[in-house]
């Protein structure tokens, strides 16, 4: 009160800082090998937000999805053959006209 009594003081709350470290954190417990799961476990993040923090990078240790491509004998330049086939309408939609 006696250097600043009645002047306004604006100060920081630490957030940015307190953020570096969780993000640290993170970078460390890829170093240490956990998996992606792991390590959003142990931070309190999403896998997701693990991603964008790593910058995207992050090799495997994904354990909870499924490779959607596996086993597939579907050449990716291929042409779906639609005809005959019920297409899929999960709204109802293939009746009524736009």
């Amino acid at each position: 009160m006696k250097y600043y009594g009645g002047d306004a003081l604006d100060v920081p709350k630490g957030d940015a800082y307190l953020r570096e470290l969780r993000h640290e954190q993170v970078r460390q417990c890829r170093e240490q090998g956990m998996t992606m799961d792991e390590t959003a476990e142990a931070t309190g993040y999403t896998r997701r937000h693990v991603m964008n923090i790593l910058g995207g990078h992050g090799q495997a240790g994904d354990t909870l999805t499924i490779d959607m491509f596996a086993g597939s004998d579907v050449e990716p330049d291929a042409e779906p053959e639609l005809a005959g086939r019920q297409l899929a309408d999960p709204f109802g939609r293939s009746g009524r006209r736009s």
